[in-house]
């Protein structure tokens, strides 16, 4: 009889969690989103939303971490606390975010990550999108110099991401325990609604509870280790607001924007004058017999890569920035793959793809249009003062 009723209680659970997916699909009609799942701690297996009809997800929801792409007209913001336990910061800036998106009368759904932390969901109502590509149109032309599907596509894309950074208020923004999540071509990934939240280990996957629905900020951490125990709202909350509004809150993005890329690229012409590239040559090297137990991607990202292009500029000119990437590529993959406490979960081939596509960026975007250009030597400083470098100390 207890496992009759285990059966029932899990098929309610999937018949709420393919409500939601179902919810999801309408909210972007255009296009279906996909979704990622781990099976036996293989790469990534992307699966379309529609193999929920078939029953093909189901077995798979019980065991392995699910995630989903976020939509293109879907806003995320995610606090994830470094400390697990420390839900004060999270229920504190929690509540400041929500007053704010409160204020600007923006609707948000709440949901407890299942783990440490919560994510604020936004949807904007596809059809004010639509209704707007005129404005996004003559952004396009501006910053492009022309208009096709591509140039239209990015400039949707990064004003509707940036709304999020133009309404928190300054002290909100520069919070480490707040990431903002939104669409990109590379698919962001964010956790399903009601999936479990489970983190990779050197042993396996830990479970630490699903993520659920929540209609306040509780006071104390939630701990949902049932599937029957999940919360599901009854829809999914959009935002609409009339065309000329949103219209305006574009172009006031667009402007935000702009002076804060004017306010960057004099700021990068001081600070590359001011770079010791000697010291940063020798931590580079040094880096290269450290072993890490976390912030891997992070000193990639914000010190290794920029450090590589600024070191090697007159040669990417000589080369080109495609083979200068591919030889950083090649030269940083045995690192990741080898002097790191956990090993990496993607395969070899998307490592080397990542590894590349973030020196390409950082040259194309950066160097090229004259941006703040700054490797962050902080983080590596902030690695050894956490005690995550284990071999190698630098001396910064």
């Amino acid at each position: 009889m207890k496992a009759k009723n285990t059966l029932n209680i899990n098929k309610y659970y999937y018949k709420q969690v393919w409500r939601i997916a179902k919810q999801l699909a309408n909210i972007w009609p255009y296009k279906a989103f996909d979704i990622s799942v781990w099976i036996n701690c293989t790469p990534r297996t992307w699966v379309p939303v529609t193999a929920y009809k078939k029953g093909e997800l189901l077995p798979l929801f019980t065991q392995w971490p699910i995630y989903r792409s976020i939509l293109p007209n879907e806003l995320v913001i995610d606090l994830d606390p470094k400390d697990p336990n420390d839900w004060g910061i999270v229920r504190y800036v929690g509540s400041k975010i929500a007053k704010t998106l409160e204020k600007q009368k923006i609707p948000y759904n709440l949901w407890f990550s299942g783990h440490k932390g919560l994510h604020f969901h936004i949807f904007i109502d596809h059809k004010i999108i639509e209704d707007t590509l005129d404005v996004f149109e003559k952004i396009a032309k501006v910053e492009h110099g022309q208009i096709n599907e591509d140039t239209l596509e990015n400039t949707v894309n990064k004003y509707v991401n940036g709304i999020i950074t133009y309404i928190l208020p300054p002290y909100l923004r520069t919070l480490e325990i707040i990431d903002s999540c939104t669409f990109t071509s590379q698919k962001h990934l964010i956790k399903f609604e009601g999936a479990k939240a489970m983190k990779r280990h050197e042993k396996g996957f830990v479970f630490h509870g699903y993520k659920s629905h929540l209609t306040e900020i509780p006071s104390k951490k939630p701990k949902i280790l049932l599937s029957n125990k999940v919360c599901f709202p009854k829809e999914l909350v959009t935002w609409s607001l009339p065309t000329k509004k949103f219209e305006a809150l574009i172009l006031e993005v667009y402007k935000f924007q702009k002076l804060k890329q004017e306010k960057l690229k004099k700021l990068g012409k001081v600070i590359n004058k001011k770079i010791d590239k000697e010291k940063l040559a020798k931590i580079l090297e040094e880096l290269q017999n450290c072993v890490f137990s976390d912030y891997r991607k992070q000193i990639y990202w914000l010190f290794i890569a920029p450090t590589e292009v600024l070191l090697n500029l007159e040669k990417i000119e000589k080369e080109g920035i495609e083979t200068f990437a591919e030889e950083v590529a090649n030269k940083w993959n045995e690192w990741f793959k080898q002097n790191y406490k956990v090993a990496p979960t993607n395969g070899h081939k998307l490592y080397q793809s990542w590894l590349k596509s973030v020196v390409k960026w950082i040259y194309n975007e950066k160097i090229k249009n004259g941006k703040t250009f700054d490797p962050c030597i902080g983080i590596v400083r902030k690695a050894v003062k956490e005690g995550h470098l284990l071999e190698g100390f630098i001396s910064l």
